[in-house]
């Protein structure tokens, strides 16, 4: 399994000192949240070689500790997400392929939020830091079952995001956001080398105002 550097680590040190420093140097914080969310992620698992590129799908919950605007619009937030594909397909050439998939990061963001009438609208980026863990179990069309070691690594990713959201009465909080992140695995099993993207994730979420 490689694990592909996908940013410096400065990187990942600075938007959390953002996060912090913004908002106050900006205006006074005005808004604090804080919600629990559910969804579905998309991306596609492939094997050139064996002529493989496979669409696959899982599920993906997410915890937002707090997303705060401050002055000018500027929002912050740190959160955590976990995402889960456990799927399995056959080949052209009538092979099943089982895929396991998980990867549970932490991330900050930093962006804009507006509020249109009673619709508020966001836009992030942000960068965070996980661990990846994946596994495979091959059967061929004869029924010879392969399964290869399950591997654990740590990884780095950036993302951008969109949402929408409600207040609603007694403070609570209901909306839903697009992710577009740039999670990759390339495996190598064998003599095959994978490469897994879980790139979009589209959640629905309910939380609070304090």
């Amino acid at each position: 399994m490689k694990n592909t550097r996908l940013q410096k680590y400065s990187f990942l040190i600075l938007i959390p000192f953002l996060s912090i420093v913004i908002p106050r140097d900006l205006g006074a914080v005005t808004e604090y949240r804080s919600w629990l969310g559910t969804g579905i992620s998309s991306g596609k698992y492939t094997e050139e070689q064996n002529s493989i590129d496979e669409e696959i799908s899982g599920r993906s919950k997410e915890f937002v500790l707090f997303h705060r605007k401050g002055g000018y619009g500027i929002s912050t937030g740190l959160g955590i997400q976990d995402t889960i594909v456990d799927t399995r397909f056959v080949d052209k050439n009538k092979n099943q392929h089982e895929i396991y998939y998980r990867n549970v990061s932490g991330y900050a963001l930093l962006g804009l939020k507006i509020k249109i009438w009673f619709l508020h609208i966001g836009v992030h980026g942000l960068a965070g830091k996980g661990e990846t863990t994946f596994s495979k179990k091959f059967i061929s069309s004869n029924n010879e079952e392969t399964t290869y070691e399950t591997e654990k690594f740590q990884n780095d990713f950036i993302g951008s995001e969109g949402m929408v959201f409600l207040d609603l009465e007694d403070n609570w909080v209901l909306g839903a956001k697009q992710g577009n992140y740039n999670h990759k695995l390339d495996a190598e099993f064998g003599n095959v080398k994978a490469v897994v993207t879980n790139n979009q994730i589209v959640t629905v979420f309910i939380g609070v105002e304090w």
